[in-house]
């Protein structure tokens, strides 16, 4: 009986009804369940920090959460009407294996890191054959000022093999329990990518099982040549246990990986110092490897729910006494509010000096660094068009972030609302170490364009009747500099029930 286990504290009310494909990295239903979760409603079951994650795996916690909730709970109406809609947007057993969702949309953007204003037409498309394997595709056309254009569309396909789920795809990840993903990567970067993952956790054997359910998962990316480089890998890595049932810990990775470095190319013998996250014999500077550590911990305080949680990053996984970065946040997942779960967080985030100063002294104060710029082998910046890779603050700065999330499951609503303050750091440093030491580098990559303090707030919310689904977000900064972003997203999609 030493062999791995599956953990399953909770049988479902019903099996599984969505067909394992994945669910895009920014759906309404990733904030629903890490809510359910900090409610203790999902232990051992989800405890994913990465997105996306199949729909069978997502309509199985549902239904345990279900289960737990029970009837006189005040998740009961909300998790039920969150089944439901899921089962409406990516099928259940009575749909068959082919499902065809038109949609329509559009963007309107003005300020810097925007893109083009516009309408979309287009549809998802998804087939599940078996019930272990699951393909889409998201094909669109795109109107704007300057015509028509296909972008390159989301696409996928999955396959599950007993507790191990692999897929292909091309669109959006995400890693990190806060409010924006991780520092590492949050979900606006579309990258090809292929990953291995854990369905759900496990127990490991033997006594390794005192760490409680485990979860592991891994990609393997790649950012194709552009004008801020050539093609270079990207690696992620996430682990996570649950010692009790109380506490959460992980770990994520990210590495940017170039098969050439300095005329000498990537060999076999280079690969086991990446893997460790060390420079130790090492021909060459090939990797660019950042880290971060996880925590949360689940309390009762007067009655009420409350999730402190952090995250504790570091730019280079060599040397971790550098350029730290820091998410402290508190979360209030279900204030029982006119009998609905009303969800309140507060997130702090600083990066570079603040964070050295306040939460890491030991940190070394002149060897700074940009989070989303290296130089080491000629690929400048670490984003895809204008969206960066990681924390949206954009390097050395400031974040103070207030969010409020409210569901109206009878009406079909889930909204949630944010609200932020910035602060951009100018810094500059002529030689930080690597690439042109004539050249000037921003500790901000954001600054030059968004300099300063800024204050901030985003609205976003879903909507469903009948065949009909709306799901839209509008987000509005401006800067004491004078400058202002907005960007506003609509989409409706039909629900061929």
């Amino acid at each position: 009986m030493g062999g791995l286990t599956l953990t399953s504290p909770v049988r479902a009310q019903r099996p599984p009804t969505v067909p394992p494909v994945s669910i895009p990295s920014n759906h309404w239903v990733y904030p629903l369940l890490d809510r359910l979760a900090a409610d203790g409603l999902l232990d051992g079951v989800w405890m994913s920090g990465r997105r996306p994650v199949g729909g069978d795996v997502i309509a199985a916690a549902l239904d345990s959460a279900a289960a737990r909730a029970g009837d006189r709970s005040i998740w009961a109406e909300t998790v039920d009407a969150a089944r439901e809609w899921l089962g409406d947007e990516y099928g259940n057993e009575d749909d068959g294996a082919f499902r065809f969702l038109p949609r329509a949309g559009g963007v309107w953007s003005s300020g810097p890191r925007t893109e083009a204003d516009g309408v979309t037409i287009g549809a998802r498309i998804q087939y599940a054959p078996f019930d272990n394997l699951g393909l889409w595709a998201e094909p669109a056309i795109t109107f704007t000022a300057g015509g028509a254009n296909l972008p390159v569309p989301d696409w996928g396909a999955s396959w599950r093999a007993g507790p191990v789920r692999i897929t292909g795809a091309y669109g959006t990840q995400r890693l990190g329990p806060g409010s924006s993903g991780s520092f590492l990567i949050h979900d606006a970067v579309r990258l090809p990518w292929f990953e291995v993952a854990l369905e759900r956790p496990l127990i490991l054997p033997w006594i390794l099982k005192y760490l409680g359910p485990f979860q592991i998962s891994g990609s393997v990316s790649r950012f194709a040549a552009s004008p801020e480089g050539p093609t270079v890998g990207f690696l992620t890595g996430e682990y996570r246990i649950q010692p009790h049932p109380r506490v959460t810990l992980g770990m994520f990775r990210t590495t940017v990986i170039a098969g050439e470095s300095d005329g000498t190319k990537l060999g076999f013998s280079d690969l086991w110092p990446i893997i460790l996250g060390t420079r130790s014999g090492m021909r060459a500077n090939f990797d660019d490897q950042k880290a971060s550590m996880t925590g949360s911990v689940r309390l009762d305080v007067a009655g009420v729910r409350v999730v402190p949680y952090f995250e504790w990053a570091w730019e280079d996984t060599w040397e971790i006494d550098e350029d730290p970065g820091i998410i402290l946040g508190v979360w209030l997942p279900a204030l029982p509010i006119r009998g609905r779960p009303v969800g309140l967080r507060y997130e702090f985030t600083a990066i570079g000096d603040d964070a050295r100063i306040i939460f890491w002294p030991w940190s070394n104060d002149w060897a700074w660094r940009n989070w989303y710029r290296r130089e080491f082998n000629g690929r400048s910046v670490y984003s895809e068009g204008e969206q960066l890779l990681g924390h949206p603050l954009g390097g050395y700065g400031i974040e103070h972030r207030l969010e409020l999330d409210m569901p109206f499951a009878a009406s079909g609503f889930l909204v949630g609302l944010e609200m932020f303050t910035r602060d951009r750091i100018a810094g500059t440093m002529d030689n930080p170490g690597f690439g042109d030491p004539r050249e000037v580098y921003y500790s901000n990559l954001l600054y030059e364009e968004m300099p300063g303090r800024s204050w901030g707030g985003k609205l976003r919310g879903r909507w469903s009747t009948g065949h009909l689904l709306i799901d839209g977000n509008i987000l509005l900064e401006v800067g004491d500099a004078g400058w202002s972003r907005t960007v506003a997203r609509l989409t409706a999609t039909w629900l061929t029930l």
